[in-house]
């Protein structure tokens, strides 16, 4: 692969000069050298946008200028600048957009995310098969350590527009089985578009091996318990997967797939909030709708 280093560091000199966001480059792919170019630059996953949020000694990016005996002189700060959605009119003399980039960089407390940390969701719109219809459901998850291990879990429901009010089986009365340690969403099902869920949400389903228990407390994860245990409602497939990160002091922020011929490309910030700390929990609380 031919890399052209020159390319990122054009486009984020374009991104930064006089505190003003433009458009990243676009490529062809017309020919092998840049449709390597345009992959060299997508966040191709989710590990990949924290491991280049993060400026990772180890990153894909890295490793490949490597690998062709190239200089690597890109900054953590013009490295954040390329993880954002630049084609967003927001970013354009944002104040926040300056000092969310500054305060992720100061030399003094810097900010970094980490996987297997809390603060840090998956947003999974799931299609389920219902009355012969199909309908679509946001489930929150977080990934979860114990025992020296991480899984995915569920930890809100949305849904309460399209599920029955009322549930004629009372909760207690149905057969939920006891915890099943060898049952959980591996960590890497995000990668997949959480196909395991279709494993997962079957008619003998062990509800607490998949549902936190604060969200096994709500109406609306409770019916899709039951509706799921009765055989009512089926899952089909995950049509769309975001993420939104609390990990950061006095930001939210919500990243989002991008596929478009462009360098500027894959998983990238769609938005951010500053917040304060009680701000932030009335946020978490929105989000898992608790």
């Amino acid at each position: 692969m031919v890399l052209h280093k020159q390319y990122f560091i054009i486009f984020l000199l374009a991104a930064v000069s006089a505190g003003t966001i433009s458009g990243a480059q676009t490529l062809s792919s017309d020919n092998n050298k840049e449709r390597d170019e345009l992959f060299l630059f997508e966040v191709k996953t989710v590990d990949e946008f924290m491991e280049r949020f993060n400026d990772e000694a180890n990153s894909f990016m890295r490793k490949q200028f490597q690998k062709q005996d190239k200089q690597y002189a890109v900054s953590r700060a013009e490295l954040l600048v390329s993880l954002f959605n630049l084609d967003n009119d927001w970013v354009k003399d944002s104040t926040d957009f300056k000092d969310f980039v500054s305060q992720a960089t100061t030399k003094k407390n810097p900010q970094y995310l980490h996987f297997n940390d809390s603060g840090w969701y998956a947003e999974a719109k799931c299609a389920f098969l219902y009355n012969g219809k199909l309908i679509e459901i946001p489930l929150i998850l977080d990934v979860k350590t114990e025992n020296k291990g991480a899984k995915w879990m569920i930890c809100g429901v949305g849904g309460g527009e399209v599920l029955p009010d009322t549930i004629q089986t009372p909760w207690a009365d149905l057969p939920v089985p006891a915890h099943n340690k060898f049952k959980y969403i591996p960590t890497t099902s995000h990668a997949t578009n959480f196909v395991e869920l279709t494993n997962v949400f079957c008619d003998t389903m062990d509800a607490y091996s998949y549902f936190e228990p604060e969200a096994l407390k709500t109406a609306s994860c409770r019916r899709l318990v039951q509706l799921i245990l009765k055989n009512k409602i089926k899952f089909q497939y995950v049509s769309k997967l975001s993420f939104h990160f609390f990990q950061m002091p006095q930001w939210v922020f919500e990243v989002q797939q991008f596929n478009r011929g462009k360098l500027n490309s894959g998983w990238l910030i769609e938005n951010i909030k500053k917040v304060t700390t009680a701000e932030k929990e009335l946020e978490k609380k929105k989000m898992l709708r608790f």
